[in-house]
């Protein structure tokens, strides 16, 4: 259960194992002409596909991702990071408005670069602005991490990921959008916030799950929430 619709993406996977796109991927360092051909003969080959995360914008154009959605190859979930790249992601989203599903949070990588606003100041409600003006709009990467050290600190940050979290999660349950949540050693704590939440949003995608099978188990049982899971 929960599985069948992320089908496209493994074989996306599986299909990027190929010979073909292994050579597309050594060639990275060939002329941009050369990468841009290789890339629409490995995009001939592809079935369309839901790309359920990715952080195009957080990287340098890459011509295979490039062309897979000017052919119309492939719907990609764009995932925010932190408020320096949700304008990017907009402007993505209204190149490719019918193959990039916006998403906008902040990621617990970035919690503690940004003071803890009240829910209508700051970082919050640029948040709530850009969710807003676009109804198709997630929300996400959001989350914790037990494990995130940041550049210049000698411990995790967790109080800020998680004051940052739960807010992000009851803008999420008030706007009635879907999230995608990043969760890395800190799978305890963040069921029980999930379990013991009065309401959650109306899907939940847990990102590259880590855990243990008990643990996604109690996610998938969780009373009145279980099958909002995936």
């Amino acid at each position: 259960r929960n599985v069948g619709s992320f089908q496209a993406l493994t074989a996306l996977h599986l299909r990027a194992k190929s010979p073909a796109a292994m050579n597309c991927c050594a060639s990275a360092a060939a002329p941009e002409g050369r990468r841009d051909k290789e890339a629409e003969d490995i995009v001939a080959t592809l079935p369309p596909c839901w790309d359920a995360h990715n952080h195009l914008q957080l990287s340098r154009r890459d011509p295979a991702i490039y062309a897979l959605l000017e052919n119309h190859k492939v719907q990609i979930s764009l995932m925010g990071t932190q408020p320096a790249d949700w304008a990017h992601i907009e402007s993505l989203s209204a190149q490719y408005p019918a193959d990039i599903r916006p998403n906008y949070g902040l990621h617990p990588w970035w919690a503690h670069d940004h003071a803890s606003p009240t829910p209508g100041s700051g970082w919050m409600q640029h948040l709530r602005r850009a969710l807003e003006m676009d109804p198709s709009a997630c929300l996400g990467e959001i989350g914790l991490d037990g494990q995130w050290v940041p550049p210049g600190y000698d411990e995790v940050q967790f109080e800020q990921q998680m004051h940052a979290f739960r807010q992000q999660l009851q803008l999420a349950v008030e706007l009635h959008r879907p999230v995608s949540l990043h969760c890395v050693k800190a799978y305890g704590e963040m069921f029980d916030l999930l379990r013991t939440a009065p309401e959650l949003p109306p899907a939940v995608y847990m990102h590259s799950w880590g855990g243990k099978v008990g643990m996604l188990e109690s996610y998938l049982k969780m009373k009145n929430f279980g099958d909002r899971f995936y």
